[in-house]
């Protein structure tokens, strides 16, 4: 009993408690497999068989009537017709359910019965739940539905199908396989109402054939069906060394025990699991004036490294999250996290290889400080009176706002070289202060007020002659001139922009069509006095969209200029062919030729021509990865050519090759 207790964990999704509400049963219907005409009808009633039996209904494509099939109610067989041959486990599972009174059947037993005649066509038999309709006539489509003996209502679902000649149904759909370093996720298209199980075959690259893996079919559960997503797994291989290549194929089984047709090949290569070596020496150094973190490294390197990625966080236990957009290449040393707010900042950064493997360095910690000033106070108001001298200014908005100082001094001439002094020791929050003066005196005083924050940054004072508008004119829109390879850079050129306080420019680029993924190529912003940029890591083969903006000495940004499309053209890098060996066996008049291409990488495969008597060089050899040829020649001059068939398309030639039988001696 235990392979059934193991496909019951697996999961029939017809078992009791799954049934749909409305439902007791469900009906399959297949075309006759054992070399018979008509058509074969199982149902996995709720409760195994009815004592009474069941009746078989069927309507023809023309007709609206039900006609019963079955002469006699088909029921439980009490007895095990001669012939019969049944594996240990149906035999106990039938003498199970003979041997129990049918109120007494538990729900374990009915379940492990339901699941063996799935399997079992001999048992289904047995227990009356399955019919063959030998009436059925090929090319017409018939409808089924089965009820209670004696009963028109259906227990289940009709069925329509066209009765024809069996073939085996098709395999499984949407089939993906993930591999891990221990083992190999598998999920594939579920359903359920065209087949009941899977088995799963596999073969390494040491293997000739392909084996059975699956000790007992995998089922699926009708709940693993409504909750399918393309991230599900339904089978795990975790008998894999991640050394090999492995294959896999599949069969599906319906629920006449039938399987179907083989899947096709689906190949999972090793794959590299080793970490890369971790970085080293991580210094983060941050800038307080520009809020931003400048975070350097040092890397050992290695043939897969590609590069590195920066995660950061405020809290030493995390969550870290990637900081840099694109993998940071291994020749670059540094990250620049230019969106650093003020306070604390962690970091760990990461070499990543060609695999994707990563391996995190050890945790740093920096600060950048908040050296930004509140704005100067607005709005100051006085009112004077006997005595008092009451001041009042709008609230500043923000955040970190500690209060203010009121400062005073004697009204002159030119108060822009006044020394002024603070009349309140400790920051005041209210904006509002009284300044109570005696009655007598007469001097004529000045304020301001100063803004301090809880970094003790003080703001520049309120209503003082230095004010100024602030600058909020954008350069104007640069235009690029040409986008041009030299060598494996592209070189951006542009109209030099004649805005008077111009800073300097960025350039940007991304995937032509990419319009949401745009990135800085520049690091550093590049000076006036130039008006092009050499781009160094664009890759050969990509095409890219390049657009600049310009900058001011007071930080506005122009618009994005119009995008310019270039790339690089990629060469490839074609092997070598030449011939290595060649002998002739004069007594067995037998031709021996070896070659060798420097790399088989790119390999389609090699085809030897030979110069026929018109002069004309033709194949002499089918397309193989072969680099050997044995060849019994005629007497007289013959000549050999071997080619080689890249997957890319090239076709590589070696020398022309000449022998002459009766030229060649022992």
């Amino acid at each position: 009993m235990r392979r059934h207790l193991i496909i019951l964990v697996l999961a029939p999704f017809i078992y009791l408690n799954q049934m749909e509400a409305q439902k007791t049963a469900e009906l399959f219907c297949s075309n006759n497999y054992n070399a018979e005409n008509g058509v074969v009808l199982k149902w996995l009633y709720k409760f195994v068989y009815a004592p009474s039996g069941f009746d078989v209904h069927r309507k023809d494509e023309n007709t609206s009537s039900w006609k019963k099939l079955n002469d006699a109610p088909i029921v439980f067989q009490k007895a095990i017709p001669a012939g019969v041959i049944m594996d240990k486990e149906a035999k106990e599972l039938y003498n199970a359910l003979k041997d129990t009174e049918y109120e007494s059947l538990s729900a374990m037993l009915r379940a492990f019965s339901l699941i063996k005649a799935i399997y079992s066509e001999e048992l289904a038999t047995l227990f009356g739940i399955r019919y063959e309709d030998k009436t059925a006539v090929n090319g017409q489509n018939y409808t089924y539905k089965i009820s209670l003996a004696g009963q028109e209502e259906a227990l289940c679902d009709e069925k329509m199908i066209l009765c024809s000649a069996y073939t085996k149904p098709e395999s499984l759909k949407e089939v993906k396989l993930t591999r891990k370093k221990e083992h190999v996720d598998i999920t594939w298209l579920p359903e359920i109402y065209r087949y009941y199980a899977v088995d799963v075959y596999r073969r390494s690259s040491n293997d000739s054939t392909f084996n059975k893996i699956t000790e007992v079919p995998r089922a699926i559960q009708k709940d693993q069906t409504l909750e399918y997503t393309e991230e599900t797994i339904f089978y795990v291989d975790t008998s894999i060394s991640y050394e090999e290549n492995y294959w896999y194929k599949f069969i599906a089984i319906d629920y006449f025990g039938q399987q179907s047709i083989f899947s096709k090949e689906f190949s999972v290569p090793a794959a590299d699991f080793v970490l890369p070596l971790a970085p080293i020496n991580v210094r983060p150094n941050a800038s307080s004036v520009n809020q931003s973190v400048r975070i350097n490294w040092e890397l050992i390197d290695e043939p897969d490294l590609v590069g590195v990625n920066v995660y950061g966080s405020s809290l030493a236990e995390g969550p870290f999250e990637k900081i840099n957009q694109a993998v940071v290449p291994k020749s670059t040393k540094y990250y620049e996290h230019t969106s650093a707010s003020v306070g604390s900042h962690y970091y760990k950064v990461a070499t990543i290889d060609q695999a994707g493997n990563e391996n995190y360095s050890g945790l740093t910690y920096t600060e950048v400080k908040d050296i930004t000033p509140p704005s100067a106070p607005t709005g100051l108001n006085n009112m004077a009176e006997e005595g008092k001298i009451t001041l009042s200014w709008a609230p500043n908005n923000e955040a970190d706002l500690m209060g203010y100082f009121v400062q005073r001094s004697l009204n002159d001439k030119d108060n822009s070289d006044n020394k002024y002094v603070n009349v309140n020791a400790d920051p005041i929050v209210e904006t509002t202060w009284v300044n109570e003066l005696a009655k007598n005196i007469k001097n004529k005083f000045v304020y301001r007020i100063i803004a301090v924050d809880s970094s003790f940054n003080r703001s520049l004072p309120s209503i003082n002659s230095l004010a100024q508008m602030p600058d909020v004119i954008a350069p104007r829109v640069p235009q690029i001139k040409s986008v041009v390879a030299d060598g494996e850079d592209l070189i951006i050129e542009w109209l030099a922009n004649v805005d008077p306080d111009l800073a300097g420019y960025n350039v940007y680029r991304r995937l032509a069509k990419d319009s949401g993924n745009t990135v800085q190529v520049n690091v550093n912003l590049i000076p006036v006095s130039s008006n092009k940029y050499r781009d160094r890591r664009a890759e050969p083969g990509v095409e890219y969209e390049y657009m600049l903006n310009a900058t001011d000495l007071t930080g506005n940004v122009s618009s994005f200029s119009g995008t310019y499309l270039a790339h690089i053209i990629k060469q490839e890098v074609l092997p070598s062919l030449k011939i290595t060996e060649k002998k002739m066996h004069v007594k067995k008049k037998q031709l021996s030729l070896a070659w060798e291409l420097s790399n088989m990488e790119n390999l389609r495969g090699f085809v030897v021509f030979k110069e026929d008597h018109t002069g004309v060089m033709k194949p002499c050899t089918q397309l193989s990865e072969r680099t050997t040829l044995k060849q019994t020649l005629e007497e007289g001059l013959h000549h050999f050519q071997v080619r080689a068939y890249l997957l890319s398309g090239s076709i590589l030639s070696s020398e022309e090759m000449s022998i002459e039988l009766n030229s060649i001696n022992n």
